[in-house]
């Protein structure tokens, strides 16, 4: 007997597009047409300050250590995740990018990175300054003052360019149903990220069971 479709999101043509992103968030994209290749662009982008970043990450929030205390806020390349998302997309037959779409967005890519770079550059001693602080917090064993150059660290690398600023120059790039589509796309893997972050808290706020006594 036939089912009868639910009329929901996962039921909507562009839902299609976006359930090949499910459990596939780590995969290279490869841009078939044109020769517009974004795993070479992950491949290069990935080797670099992310790795640093993320030993810091598993050795704890403040650990002592060598690490550069500015690589836990550093980005290696704040447009990857909507360049990965891109290239995902233009695999679809729903969402393709033409020759001209994929020339202006690289060259917005290049021109983002470049002020990126840019504000990083101008806010040198502003970050020498706060490293400084954490380094002599960390040696004094000053837990409070080490997460206040924390907090001012983090203000730095959140500020300037960032990925809401790419993004805005991409969509206009696209056409109103990319656009849509990619909003749409972005809107259902934010409300998968809510969901497993509020199934990870519902776990660990949950009260453990007693083991029998013998």
């Amino acid at each position: 007997m036939p089912q009868t479709p639910r009329h929901s999101l996962s039921n909507t043509p562009r839902s299609k597009t976006s359930r090949l992103f499910s459990g596939f968030a780590a995969l290279l994209a490869v841009v078939v047409t044109g020769g517009w290749v974004v795993g070479d662009v992950v491949a290069q982008d990935q080797g670099g300050e992310a790795r640093p970043a993320q030993r810091e990450g598993r050795e704890g929030r403040g650990a002592p250590g060598n690490v550069d205390p500015a690589q836990r806020f550093r980005q290696a390349d704040p447009t990857m995740g909507m360049m990965m998302t891109l290239g995902q997309l233009n695999m679809t037959p729903e969402f393709t990018l033409t020759p001209d779409q994929k020339t202006k967005i690289q060259a917005a890519r290049e021109a983002f990175k470049l002020d990126r770079e840019n504000y990083i550059a101008e806010q040198a001693q502003k970050i020498e300054f706060v490293r400084v602080q954490i380094t002599e917090a960390r040696a004094g064993r000053d837990r409070e003052a080490e997460m206040e150059a924390y907090g001012e660290m983090r203000a730095i690398f959140t500020g300037g360019p960032g990925e809401a600023d790419f993004t805005n120059t991409i969509k206009g790039i696209l056409t109103k149903d990319q656009v849509a589509i990619l909003d749409a796309t972005i809107a259902e893997r934010e409300q998968a990220a809510q969901q497993m972050r509020e199934e990870r808290e519902r776990r660990r706020n949950q009260p453990r069971e007693e083991e029998p006594t013998i």
